[in-house]
């Protein structure tokens, strides 16, 4: 969900599952994407992604050909160090083989393919993690994105729906559908959507932001 608390939980359980195997390499990948949803409520990026970096690295000590680790540091590369040749490549190493894991599918979609402008890449790849994952709101969130980008509006607002159709509580579906209204100049139903992330998550500072903005249709268009 996104929240401190959610995120404090989180926590707690991978470090739980380390203590209990330490040679097991898929809790550090866990409590490595764990700092990365950590910059989503407020923790610097330089203090987050380099312990990312860290514990998807400690992945790879234990499991060198774990995918996931290779996709952490994907995502590492691309949003943080801004090296895409290095994305690139941890791409290839995260995906070499069918079945690639679902969540793995989906890193790849969100956080290489949409940055870089391959919009119907990022449909499709969102789409084929759907197929694995039907009941993730995540998902949903990342292909309606990508079908705002492509200025699909019907499409990615049903996309944005069924978001927070899954979870009600998840604020940044809420939020991130605020702003699809907004940019459409809806701005009633833009409002009514950041309230509903307000509630959820009143401390965040994207919600701070959107409710102290006044969804004008000069702001909408923004």
């Amino acid at each position: 969900n996104f929240t401190p608390e959610s995120l404090r939980r989180s926590r707690e359980c991978l470090e739980q599952a380390i203590a209990l195997d330490p040679e097991f390499a898929l809790p550090y990948v866990g409590l490595a994407d764990h700092y990365l949803s950590q910059t989503w409520v407020g923790m610097p990026a330089d203090e987050a992604m380099p312990r990312a970096r860290e514990l998807a690295q400690r992945a790879l000590e234990l499991d060198p050909d774990l995918q996931e680790a290779h996709a952490m540091l994907r995502i590492v590369a691309a949003t943080y160090d801004l090296d895409w040749k290095e994305a690139e490549r941890r791409f290839r190493l995260a995906m070499p083989r069918e079945p690639v894991p679902w969540h793995v599918r989906s890193w790849y979609s969100c956080f290489y393919l949409l940055p870089v402008g391959r919009l119907e890449e990022t449909r499709r790849e969102a789409e084929r993690s759907l197929g694995d994952n039907p009941l993730s709101q995540i998902l949903y969130w990342c292909l309606a994105i990508a079908l705002d980008a492509l200025g699909l509006e019907e499409e990615a607002r049903a996309a944005h729906g069924k978001v927070v159709e899954l979870d009600p509580q998840f604020w940044l579906g809420w939020w991130q559908f605020g702003m699809h209204h907004a940019v459409h100049g809806r701005n009633a139903k833009a409002r009514d959507c950041a309230e509903k992330a307000f509630a959820l998550f009143p401390s965040s500072p994207h919600n701070i932001d959107r409710k102290s903005t006044r969804l004008n249709s000069s702001h909408a268009n923004i």
